[in-house]
């Protein structure tokens, strides 16, 4: 069973020269591509948009994640449904 730590609970974003971010309190990388990368935080699902993004180092274990590349926006989704997009499918 996998212990979950204060410290991967608490989310924190550090960036650097809009070329280098550290994110904490990640719990899970929803999908990415060279220009946007969504990630579920303990905070609510934060979208990182750019060019030549890459992932460099993801840790579930710790609640890390750090991306590389020209970062263009930080946002978070406030407006998804919980359950994904098969429940917004087939919603009535």
């Amino acid at each position: 069973m996998q212990q979950v730590t204060e410290a991967s609970k608490k989310h924190s974003l550090s960036l650097s020269d809009r070329t280098a971010l550290a994110v904490t309190g990640v719990e899970d990388v929803l999908g990415f591509d060279e220009a946007v990368i969504t990630c579920r935080t303990t905070l609510g699902e934060l979208i990182i948009e750019g060019s030549s993004l890459h992932i460099q180092s993801f840790s579930a274990e710790k609640g890390e994640l750090a991306v590389e590349g020209k970062l263009s926006a930080l946002y978070y989704d406030e407006g998804r449904e919980k359950g994904g997009a098969l429940r917004r499918l087939f919603r009535k």
